[in-house]
């Protein structure tokens, strides 16, 4: 089952983002529970059956016209038993806007892996520069890809998409889109 985390099973989904993202990749405990107060921001958990155990986690931000995939992570004792694909087969299921997220490019194999589970379950690796902004002043910028559902993005959709990010989720201007690299 699906369901919103809240303050009472945070730590259990956090512990989960821990194990998957270094810090340069996500926000620090407090910070990451802060954006629980977040409008657009919502933390999924895949439970298990009997709703004791979480198998995996989903943060997304519900902007204007796309859902983008902050964190997809699963519990390091269900990893290769389906619950990703489960995870954003019911996300499907909830959102019709354009669902998206940020991949690293596929310069090692663990990141070709997480590209080819991405296109297995239907998204498109779109050929665009794209950077993703520091999560702290101690942290580079990190260049990514974004990848897209069922779509593949032409460059004003894009456009369109790496702004709504940068604005709402990153709270800054997407400079990098006036460099024309993409």
């Amino acid at each position: 089952m699906l369901k919103v985390c809240d303050v009472n099973n945070f730590d259990l989904a956090y512990k989960i983002l821990k194990q998957s993202f270094p810090l340069t990749e996500r926000r620090d405990y407090k910070g990451q529970k802060n954006i629980l107060n977040c409008e657009n921001y919502k933390l999924f958990a895949l439970f298990n059956n009997d709703e004791s155990e979480i198998l995996g986690i989903c943060g997304v931000w519900v902007l204007s016209g796309v859902v983008f995939i902050e964190h997809l992570a699963v519990d390091k004792k269900h990893r290769n038993k389906g619950v990703g694909s489960k995870i954003l087969s019911l996300l499907s299921e909830t959102f019709s806007e354009i669902i998206c997220l940020e991949v690293e490019p596929a310069n090692s194999e663990i990141q070709q892996k997480r590209i080819d589970f991405y296109l297995k379950n239907n998204f498109y690796l779109n050929d665009y520069y794209y950077v993703q902004p520091s999560y702290g002043k101690r942290y580079p910028e990190i260049e990514l890809k974004i990848m897209s559902k069922n779509i593949a993005l032409d460059e004003q959709k894009f456009v369109f998409v790496a702004s709504e990010i940068y604005k709402k989720v990153y709270k800054k201007e997407p400079s990098f889109l006036g460099d024309k690299k993409y």
